[in-house]
């Protein structure tokens, strides 16, 4: 199955482009029945099966699905179209979401954490540990390279500026 191209704009196809960094298009064995993406009214979501990454569906794109969830395993995005192919079935992503209320919330500068993550990533093993001492206070990031190297970042916190309140999440 072959959905007609769906137009998108720059924007939005740059979130879509970081949306399925999201899949794993070689997951093999119990991974790949929890890697894909979904098209939903609401929300257009990607797994690997150890992260999840969600968008808001555009409006135009939710016309063209027609009020209808799909669920694909070969989401592509050209510069310019949205098409997908091979439906399958997508994992219940809302049964592994929090229920509980969060212990506490911080608003960091994405700019920042990201800086700090790239800085991290070269000869790393992958991991990095964050540390949180409340809503008001900075977030440590520590990091170790293979060699035992190990680097150190500090980010202070900002206001949460979320419209209504509450951050979106699908």
């Amino acid at each position: 199955m072959t959905t007609n191209p769906i137009p998108i704009t720059k924007g939005e196809n740059q979130r879509l482009r970081w949306l399925l960094k999201a899949t794993n298009p070689k997951a093999s064995g119990h991974r790949a029945a929890l890697a894909g993406a979904s098209i939903e009214p609401g929300a257009m979501v990607a797994t690997d099966g150890f992260r999840l990454q969600a968008i808001e569906t555009p409006y135009h794109v939710r016309e063209a699905l027609q009020g209808t969830a799909a669920r694909f395993d070969d989401l592509q995005a050209s510069s310019e179209t949205v098409t997908t192919t091979r439906l399958i079935r997508f994992p219940d992503y809302h049964a592994i979401m929090p229920k509980d209320e969060p212990v506490f919330e911080i608003a960091l500068d994405g700019k920042l954490l990201r800086e700090a993550l790239e800085g991290m990533k070269g000869g790393f093993n992958g991991k990095v540990r964050l540390r949180f001492y409340g809503p008001n206070k900075p977030v440590e990031v520590f990091g170790q390279a293979t060699d035992e190297s190990r680097t150190y970042a500090l980010i202070m916190p900002m206001h949460p500026g979320h419209e209504n309140g509450k951050p979106w999440r699908p």
